[in-house]
């Protein structure tokens, strides 16, 4: 499960930055006098909104360079930890070996990930992969329980140079666009390092996408070559995410133990 693991810890590292963004780790200077409140009085409420309201239906689209982007559709929440329930296109996952659909269903729950399988492997529908197995994912946990849809949102109100690009329509809706550029040198070394080598960059962009709602309609963030892009659906809770039984649970042992490969 290597191309699903390189693209969960890609994640991470882009969740880790906005993270330390939103948490005022970003270190800029103070805004200037023509930018006055109203940016950030608009982002916040947006950013409020959104978490209070814990959950939503969700489209992710996670890219870098020209590869095919990973895409994955269902309820995103974040109201205490992180969690999900999604299907992600199975073949640019490259899992096509463990599930014969185009779509294969993916549950994040209490650090974890869980991948449906088909065929079973050992008689067991789901594979578990702990976060803190994932390679480079050094910091999992950390990283997975800022990882929320609202950490873009808390990234550029927090941040002191938000540029205003007026009203855009997405999928149907008016919306207000704001850009914001991190840069890394002022979110420490091990940021700035995990920027050039991993993502291939040194600052991050995040755009939001604000509806008269004062909710996001969309948001993107860039980092070097990669790019996510979130798209929301619908505010609230449209599942309850829970994590399969372990006694319908396999292992990476047992995946390697079966003799499946990785095409």
């Amino acid at each position: 499960m290597d191309k699903i693991s390189s693209n969960a810890a890609l994640l991470t590292t882009v969740a880790t930055i906005l993270a330390l963004a939103s948490t005022g780790g970003c270190q800029e200077k103070a805004p200037p006098a023509s930018q006055g409140g109203t940016f950030s009085t608009e982002l916040s409420t947006a950013a409020q909104k959104t978490e209070q309201y814990g959950a939503a239906e969700v489209t992710v689209k996670g890219q870098r360079g020209d590869n095919d982007p990973i895409t994955s559709t269902g309820t995103y929440s974040w109201i205490d930890d992180i969690a999900c329930d999604v299907t992600v296109n199975t073949a640019a996952a490259r899992a096509q070996r463990l599930v014969k659909s185009s779509r294969m269903r993916l549950i994040v729950k209490d650090n974890a990930y869980y991948y449906q399988v088909n065929p079973r492997i050992k008689g067991k529908r789901w594979v578990r992969v702990e976060g803190t197995g994932v390679p480079s994912e050094q910091a999992a946990r950390e990283a997975m329980v800022e990882a929320d849809p609202t950490a873009a949102l808390r990234a550029i109100t927090n941040s002191h140079a938000v540029d205003d690009l007026g009203w855009e329509t997405i999928r149907g809706t008016r919306a207000h666009h704001y850009r914001a550029k991190l840069d890394a040198s002022r979110l420490g070394d091990d940021v700035e390092n995990a920027l050039g080598s991993a993502l291939g960059g040194s600052s991050a962009i995040v755009d939001a996408w604000i509806s008269r709602k004062d909710l996001p309609v969309r948001t993107t963030q860039t980092v070097g070559t990669y790019k996510v892009t979130i798209d929301f659906l619908k505010f609230g809770a449209t599942t309850t995410i829970t994590a399969p039984a372990t006694s319908d649970t396999a292992t990476l042992a047992d995946v390697a133990e079966s003799g499946i490969r990785q095409p």
